[in-house]
This record gives C-alpha cells, sequence and structure tokens, in this order.
C-alpha cells in the first residue's frame, strides 16, 4: 500500500470523528481588501496573496501551532509549550484524573494568541480560527497517537474569555 493510500485510508476510517472544515477566503476581510486592489481580480488566486504578503518563515511558525510539539508524561499528552512541571504537580492534586490535568494545561485561548492585534476582530473570525485549529489538531493527533482517543474540545464563549480549545486523552474503560 502506497503512503498517500494509508494517509487516505485512515482518514477515511475517522471521517464520523472528524468535523469537516471548510474555509472560503472570500469571506476573509484581509484577503478581500487586498484582492480588492487589483484590477483583474480573477486573476488573483490564494497563491499569488502568499507570494505578495506572506514570508516562509510564517508558513513555520503557523505550522507549530497546526502540528504543536508535544510531550508524554504519566500517561498523559501536553503541549510541549504550555506544559510547566509546577503547575502540573499543583493539578495532580487537585483533580483525581489526569483529563482535567491534560484540559487544563493544554488550553489554548484564542484572545491571548492575538493580544497584540491592534484590529477590532469580529468574533466570528475567532470561531473559524479555532475550528481551524481543533480541525488541524484531530488529524495531527489521530495520526500521531493512532492508539490513544484525543478529545479536542473547542469552547466558543465571547462573553467570558473569548473561544478556547484544549484536549485530552480519553482512557480506555
Amino acid at each position: 500500500m502506497l503512503h498517500n493510500e494509508g494517509l487516505c485510508s485512515a482518514i477515511s476510517s475517522r471521517k464520523k470523528f472528524i468535523k469537516m472544515f471548510s474555509m472560503n477566503l472570500e469571506e476573509i476581510g484581509k484577503y478581500i481588501k487586498w484582492k480588492d486592489r487589483w484590477s483583474k481580480k480573477d486573476n488573483i488566486d490564494i497563491y499569488q496573496y502568499i507570494s505578495f504578503n506572506i514570508h516562509p518563515d510564517d508558513i513555520l511558525i503557523i505550522g507549530k501551532l497546526l502540528f504543536p510539539e508535544t510531550i508524554e508524561i504519566e500517561d498523559c499528552i501536553f503541549l510541549k509549550d504550555n506544559f510547566d512541571d509546577f503547575l502540573y504537580k499543583n493539578l495532580k492534586k487537585r483533580y483525581n484524573n489526569s483529563r482535567e490535568i491534560e484540559f487544563e494545561i493544554n488550553k489554548l485561548k484564542l484572545y491571548d494568541l492575538f493580544a497584540h492585534c491592534t484590529d477590532t476582530i469580529d468574533d466570528k473570525l475567532f470561531r473559524k480560527i479555532g475550528e481551524f485549529i481543533q480541525f488541524s489538531w484531530n488529524i495531527y493527533f489521530k495520526h500521531k497517537f493512532p492508539n490513544k482517543n484525543i478529545v479536542i474540545e473547542y469552547i466558543s464563549n465571547p462573553y467570558n474569555y473569548g473561544d478556547v480549545l484544549s484536549f485530552y486523552v480519553e482512557k480506555q474503560k
């Protein structure tokens, strides 16, 4: 079996667990404003946008968000950049299960991720970003940890602290 066939088979067999994600560039304000500057808009696509606006380093940096480094400690999986041993030990004292500990340590708060953005950002955009990252993590974790049931939760609450993503390992019963 070819590598691509195996990956396609793995993804299609898990389709019911993966919420499909779609993105329309024509709904993204920054892309629309950029495209509107061109006289022949029909000839403009995502590749021209990337060529004019995105540095190659940016792709790799965003890749670290979409495909994050993880560490495993005591049968738990954590985002490497979020892990703090002091916090981990305190959470172990507070919670009886690893699910709660993983969920707390693995939180990614989208408002914090864009804390220095000075533009006014519509909450719908945060929702799309959250769904996009959730979709990416679903595929990535299923590939990286095929024998673990990793649950990625996306919580949208613009009235509290905004959109939050986190994950934990659902233990076998």
